[in-house]
């Protein structure tokens, strides 16, 4: 058979399997009754009387919060699924910044991480693992290979956000707050914030 008879026969035969389910899917289709098709009512969370006016909320104005306390109102359903305020990497990064280094702390602190992370494959080889502590916050940071099999690579990712990993910073006196998974110069990269417990 010729190729463009081939590719003819094959396009007739896709058409007329499409004609087929499009015939078939037709016939299944329900019409929208009235009631699906009603506008829908919304309705204030605070039911006001019919006679008044519904007028927008004025917007309460913000209150400092103590950063120290993370917790939010026990009536309040949002803020309890919210993250605590220390799981926002950038912030975290600007703490640690803004801190003086407690040499006696951070240095136990910083060896301690360093055994944390030493079960991890493929992290702290070649690619540096870069782990600093100050006063109440450490970070830790590194890069690994970016032509890893996929098995690797998962196993890298697991390691880095496993329980194992925070346990042993728990046993450290550390809370694992925050992480952010990036690009290094082309390097899949990891930063990773703990807390003075």
């Amino acid at each position: 058979m010729a190729p463009g008879v081939r590719i003819g026969v094959i396009a007739l035969a896709v058409a007329l399997i499409a004609l087929i389910g499009w015939r078939i899917g037709g016939r299944d289709r329900a019409t929208p009754s009235q009631q699906d098709t009603a506008p829908v009512r919304v309705m204030p969370a605070r039911p006001t009387p019919p006679s008044a006016p519904i007028a927008p909320s004025a917007q309460p104005t913000p209150q400092p919060t103590d950063a120290a306390s993370s917790s939010p109102p026990q009536d309040d359903e949002i803020a309890a699924n919210l993250p605590p305020l220390d799981s926002d990497p950038r912030q975290m990064h600007a703490r640690f910044r803004a801190e003086a280094r407690d040499a006696a702390w951070a240095g136990r602190r910083e060896t301690e991480l360093h055994r944390a992370f030493a079960d991890i494959p493929n992290i702290g080889g070649s690619d540096p693992l870069n782990v600093r502590c100050a006063a109440t916050i450490c970070e830790a940071s590194g890069t690994y290979p970016p032509d890893l099999p996929l098995d690797a690579a998962r196993g890298v990712m697991n390691g880095l956000q496993s329980r194992t990993l925070s346990d042993r910073a728990d046993a450290a006196g550390l809370i694992q707050t925050s992480s952010s998974f990036s690009s290094v110069h082309g390097r899949p990269s990891f930063l990773i914030f703990f807390r003075r417990r």
